[in-house]
């Protein structure tokens, strides 16, 4: 008997060799099977049905994420930064620039004293009647200022250079966005 593979069988689609060849389906089980059943055992199905909810999160994360896309194309992303932002639901983005600035701030080892001046400032609202707020220290004050620093002298020219290369890539040559008389 000829097993299909063999170099007799070359050039043979599979229905080619179902009509022309011999052959017997296996009774027995491939190995691999028995092996994953040993393995997964009688939690097998259970997986299986855990598995669906994670099937359906990562459908509608693709689905939220073409959404969030050309929001993040428009404010100068790159394709590898709306790719995060997408399959995290909108969250990666603003956690690689917070990131992104407290590294910046520490630097300057300002570090600690931006994230107790981000919890002060986070805790403004939610002060109660009478009660005073927070003041900033001056390790505090300089802190954020770093944070606005980066803001303005690296994430934004980053963002708006992208975002030209964008707009250059992306222009018609129809002279549609001349002006009309």
């Amino acid at each position: 008997m000829v097993e299909f593979g063999d170099p007799s069988t070359w050039g043979m689609t599979v229905d080619q060799f179902i009509d022309e060849k011999e052959y017997t389906l296996p009774i027995t089980k491939p190995q691999e099977t028995l092996d994953s059943k040993k393995t997964f055992g009688q939690y097998a199905r259970q997986i299986a049905t855990g598995a669906k909810p994670i099937g359906k999160l990562i459908a509608a994360e693709s689905g939220i994420g073409a959404l969030l896309a050309p929001l993040d194309f428009g404010e100068g992303r790159t394709a590898k930064e709306v790719l995060l932002n997408a399959v995290t639901l909108g969250a990666g983005l603003p956690v690689k620039d917070a990131r992104e600035k407290s590294d910046y701030v520490d630097r300057f080892g300002l570090k600690d004293d931006l994230f107790s001046a981000q919890m002060k400032q986070a805790g403004v609202g939610k002060i109660r009647e009478g009660m005073k707020m927070p003041e900033l220290t001056e390790r505090e004050k300089l802190a954020l200022s770093a944070a606005e620093q980066f803001e303005q002298t690296v994430l934004a020219p980053r963002l708006e250079k992208q975002k030209l290369k964008y707009k250059a890539a992306s222009k018609p040559d129809f002279g549609i966005d001349e002006e009309i008389n």
